[in-house]
């Protein structure tokens, strides 16, 4: 009895004209938003491909003390699934010698107008369109089967009314599933044809299989919100209300007003005064720095009795032997317990200051995230874009490989060279002493193998996320059935 009422409902989901739309959509927006992604994400890459070319071409046979290295990110090849943050990560990371590093961005917008409209990636193709068609194909699953008399029909052959409701769902939700899939591997066939530039290996498809089970349980925690509304309204046009109001609170409402509270709760100053702070900062002690040099220089000078412009020393041969030989050294010896110091003390509170707005940056996006879970929307829209590469997560993992390249470069390159500062009343006299360093042999500094998140640390990190999904996909399922066993037919 239980197959028959399954089937039954299989057959009147195929009647239906809304399935047979779910069906052209599943198989139209789903491939379109895989090829779109795939073309954007190609042409992103050939970009940075050709940025990071060009720098090698200048740099290379030329690595100078005072070289500003580079190190650029390409797209992740993921990003077909879930654009997320793509659009506002950085494309490379610059350090210079002073230690500084910033973020740039050198890939515009093609079309400004998707700033406003937003991308049409396959996430916002299945939370926000494939879900509104959920809703509209349940919401009078039982309320107009009411109307009509159907239901109680079916309850006067003495069924199980567990059995009517679990078929209810099973059967429609198994052939939106088929629709689905079936879109999802025409996406997956047209990037092969397309040559879209995504290699098709295991990795890729176990982040497909993923991705479709994360998907699928989210369309069936909205599937079955869409029939539990359907039950618990008292006809069809209260539950198309109540599914559309509901609708706008959990996926439009709840994402926009998250971050806003949270600002209020626990507010964070932009990342723009906090860069102009950080930089204010590194200038005033290099500004100290320098002038203790300069104080140095002047004092041990008049010590000596040598000018302090460099330029009379050019004819008082035994003048200028006293400071070759006296003053340098003794300047060497001091300035470099000097840089020591500044050093230290610049990467100690440049790091405490950048640990400290991180961690509370962190704790605002924290208290975001933790009020916009209250929708299932924000709960699939995180994790997917975690696990592409483009979420909240990628950013510290660029963060991390950035601090690595640089801390590289300091090592390969900015340590082996030392530039000392002569000071005088004209200005300064530079001088490199090269330690096992040949700028015309030297490797161009760069990112080499950018190393995107796996999936699994991406569910690692986000299992919160994946727990409240599963769990919205349980509690609403057995809220339609407990709804149902004290429905009234009547």
């Amino acid at each position: 009895m239980f197959k028959t009422l399954i089937i039954k409902e299989i057959q009147e989901s195929i009647i239906n004209f809304r399935f047979l739309f779910i069906f052209l959509i599943c198989i139209i927006l789903i491939p379109v938003s895989f090829y779109l992604g795939a073309d954007e994400y190609k042409t992103r890459k050939e970009h940075i491909d050709n940025l990071e070319n060009l720098y090698i071409q200048k740099n290379e046979g030329n690595v100078r003390y005072d070289i500003e290295a580079e190190g650029y990110r390409r797209p992740s090849p993921l990003s077909i699934f879930c654009i997320g943050l793509e659009n506002f990560l950085p494309d490379k990371a610059v350090t210079n010698r002073d230690t500084s590093m910033q973020f740039s961005r050198d890939w515009g917008l093609n079309n400004p107008l998707s700033l406003l409209t937003g991308k049409m990636d396959f996430v916002y193709v299945v939370s926000f369109i494939m879900s509104l068609l959920v809703l509209a194909l349940t919401f009078n699953s039982i309320s107009g089967e009411k109307e009509n008399g159907t239901i109680r029909l079916i309850l006067s052959n003495q069924v199980p009314k567990w059995k009517i409701i679990i078929a209810k769902i099973v059967g429609p939700y198994m052939l939106f599933a088929i629709s689905f899939i079936s879109g999802i591997l025409l996406g997956v066939v047209l990037l092969q044809l397309a040559k879209s530039g995504i290699e098709m290996n295991a990795s890729f498809f176990k982040v497909l299989l993923l991705i479709t089970f994360m998907s699928l349980l989210f369309l069936f925690t909205i599937f079955n919100i869409g029939i539990f509304l359907s039950i618990v309204s008292k006809g069809t046009y209260l539950s198309m209300i109540s599914s559309l109001l509901l609708y706008i609170f959990i996926a439009l409402l709840v994402p926009k007003l998250s971050p806003m509270l949270a600002q209020v709760i626990y507010p964070v100053k932009s990342i723009q005064v906090h860069n102009t702070e950080k930089n204010m900062l590194l200038e005033q002690k290099t500004n100290e720095r320098e002038n203790l040099k300069k104080e140095l220089m002047t004092k041990l000078k008049n010590s000596y009795g040598v000018p302090l412009s460099l330029r009379e020393l050019e004819n008082a041969p035994e003048i200028e032997a006293t400071y070759n030989q006296i003053i340098v050294p003794l300047y060497d010896e001091q300035t470099s317990l000097i840089d020591e110091k500044y050093n230290k003390e610049m990467d100690n509170e440049i790091s405490k200051i950048e640990n400290a707005y991180q961690q509370k940056i962190s704790k605002q996006k924290g208290v975001a995230l933790n009020i916009s879970r209250l929708s299932p929307f924000i709960s699939y829209i995180n994790l997917i874009s975690d696990i592409s590469s483009t979420g909240f997560s990628e950013v510290e993992n660029f963060n991390e490989q950035a601090q690595k390249f640089q801390n590289s470069i300091k090592a390969d390159i900015y340590n082996k060279i030392i530039v000392k500062k002569y000071y005088d009343s004209g200005g300064y006299r530079s001088r490199s002493e090269y330690n096992d360093f040949d700028s015309e042999k030297a490797m161009v500094p760069r990112i080499s193998a950018y190393k995107y998140l796996t999936p699994s640390y991406a569910i690692y990190k986000n299992w919160p996320d994946l727990l409240l999904i599963c769990s919205f996909a349980i509690l609403f399922f057995m809220a339609c059935v407990v709804a149902f066993l004290k429905y009234d037919v009547r």
